[in-house]
């Protein structure tokens, strides 16, 4: 099945690539928050008296993010950094709250203030909402593993912290909660990963496929089985004639402005006639036409839609040469070369890399003719295989048989106009 150049990791690095960014961001605010509680707590220990584990836990735990945030985590992303992270915020909010509620246990009636039954219900509501936060932090970092983790090390802190209170109903419909929040951080986490990979293909797809063809492979990827089969199909080959030359007259960016600008048009001109951009080379252009993608653009009209994209593609230059004399700029001129026959269409590379391209006799054939433009002065040279199968309303110049480099025998040649 065809699977454009789309490395396995891809959509690995993408998403740890976000994460990363998103973890520094998150420590930030990690940093921040248990800073400042740690030293709030540590104020009211020295004014109020009690232990002084839970504000130098917090405290400590600040510091250090601030200092992992300023060294490591602004060079790399150590994988197993978001799981110690996570895990020292349940273990940090455990020991906090666990603090807080054995100093409100101990206040008696001679203190001042008397914790309240609401502030103790409070207290104890707080407990479900920090660790559900921290369980939501998650959302940012793509992995259902850590989702899953999170909501162990929750239930954890959750079990130590009620485990004066506990009772049926509510540490029930508690731990219901947070199996239900886990859940869908898990489905979230898998599903973004599906998404990103469809996106990816999708962006691949287009970059050589005309728009319903790209539709129909993103809803069905199955749809496509070219994994180097043999087809019959129409080559297109389109170069800049002079290029080489220009292009040392002009400085290198505007050498890419130049292209960007032509290819653009050329682009457009290809997948108005439903083809499939194979690929760059320097100034010139390979395109295809026929190989079976989808209904509305298989059938036996590839060499005529072929012929009439390098027509199209004339009359785009002419709009483009208009803008460019009204700059001051060169025109360009450019030469076509069409030739219909057998090829393989499919993917070559590596594992690590692969590209899908054509290959065969037919594409080399259609890149000797479009060298022969010149020579022969014509703006489009096609072969009769191609000429016979475009329709004969089409207006083509018979040029008779012509040496073609790399081929044994004269192939006979026709012109467009």
């Amino acid at each position: 099945m065809l699977r454009p150049s789309l490395p396995g990791g891809a959509t690995d690095l993408t998403l740890r690539d976000e994460a990363w960014k998103n973890e520094r961001v998150l420590n930030v605010f990690r940093a921040g928050i248990w800073t400042s509680i740690g030293t709030l707590l540590l104020v009211a220990t020295s004014l109020q008296g009690g232990p002084r584990l839970a504000p130098l836990a917090s405290l400590g735990f600040g510091i250090s993010a601030a200092v992992l945030g300023a060294t490591l985590l602004r060079r790399t992303f150590p994988r197993r950094l978001p799981f110690v992270l996570t895990t020292l915020d349940f273990v940090v909010f455990t020991i906090v709250i666990d603090s807080a509620q054995s100093f409100m246990g101990s206040v008696g009636p001679g203190d001042f203030p008397v914790p309240t039954p609401e502030d103790m219900a409070g207290l104890q509501q707080s407990v479900v909402t920090g660790l559900m936060l921290i369980l939501c932090t998650n959302m940012l970092r793509f992995s259902w593993r850590l989702s899953a983790w999170s909501l162990v090390c929750a239930l954890g802190g959750y079990l130590f912290l009620r485990r004066a209170t506990l009772h049926g109903v509510t540490s029930g419909v508690d731990a219901i909660q947070f199996s239900a929040l886990a859940g869908m951080l898990v489905w979230s986490a898998r599903r973004l990963r599906a998404v990103i990979r469809r996106v990816k293909e999708r962006d691949a797809f287009a970059r050589f496929l005309p728009g319903p063809a790209v539709e129909r492979l993103t809803r069905d990827p199955e749809a496509l089985h070219l994994g180097g089969e043999e087809l019959e199909a129409t080559v297109l080959f389109a170069d800049i004639r002079g290029f080489t030359s220009l292009a040392e007259k002009l400085p290198p960016a505007d050498v890419v402005l130049l292209l960007n600008e032509y290819f653009q048009e050329m682009v457009d001109e290809i997948f108005r006639w439903e083809g499939i951009l194979d690929k760059f080379i320097g100034d010139g252009i390979c395109a295809v036409f026929g190989p079976p993608l989808a209904p509305s653009i298989a059938g036996d009209d590839a060499a005529r839609r072929a012929v009439q994209c390098a027509q199209g593609m004339l009359r785009r230059l002419e709009g483009l040469n208009r803008a460019r004399e009204a700059r001051g700029e060169v025109p360009l001129k450019i030469g076509i070369g069409l030739h219909t026959g057998r090829l393989i269409a499919g993917n070559v590379g590596s594992p690590v890399r692969m590209e899908y391209t054509h290959i065969g006799d037919t594409v080399n054939t259609a890149s000797r003719l479009e060298g022969l433009t010149k020579e022969l002065g014509e703006a489009i040279v096609l072969s009769e295989a191609t000429a016979s199968r475009a329709g004969d309303d089409l207006a083509f110049r018979d040029l008779g048989q012509i040496a073609v480099r790399g081929k044994p025998e004269p192939v006979h040649l026709f012109a467009l106009g």
